[in-house]
């Protein structure tokens, strides 16, 4: 068993979030039908926002293609531009991909291992932030759809 299965092998808690993410961005990019006019304008705002991207999130009715508009975009994004960091999370792609601490530390966990950084002590006090509010309530998360890029220095 442990020939066919090699501890090793065994992926992290941040890649098994980021395979299921590509794996939900797989299933709905080829579902696209939208016009072009949509990815004319995602493109401009990532053009516009150089070094600096300002975060950008679609919203729109329920079954009216925002993930399949995203995932198709940010393939996009990923083969044109192979050495800019794309971080996309979906929300609803798991059970826990709402929880605003999780991505917040999926996010910079991403940016950490990109760039080779330890941000560990930022990530765990961006958990303890987000789980607790002055009531005692987990924080909302607002966005249907959210993605950030951010160019290689």
């Amino acid at each position: 068993m442990c020939r066919d299965y090699p501890v090793q092998d065994v992926p992290t808690p941040l890649e098994r979030e980021r395979m299921v993410h590509e794996a939900f961005q797989a299933s709905r990019a080829h579902l696209y039908i939208g016009g072009q006019q949509y990815f004319t304008r995602l493109h401009e705002h990532v053009n516009r926002s150089g070094n600096n991207p300002d975060a950008l999130v679609v919203l729109g009715e329920s079954g009216s293609g925002k993930s399949s508009l995203v995932c198709n975009f940010v393939q996009q994004l990923q083969q044109q531009n192979r050495r800019t960091l794309v971080i996309a999370h979906y929300i609803g792609s798991t059970a826990e991909s709402a929880d605003l601490g999780k991505m917040l530390r999926r996010i910079i966990e991403e940016i950490a291992e990109h760039w080779e950084l330890d941000c560990e002590g930022l990530a765990s006090d961006l958990m303890a932030w987000s789980s607790s509010s002055p009531s005692g309530s987990p924080r909302p998360v607002g966005s249907q759809e959210a993605w950030c890029s951010c160019s290689t220095p």
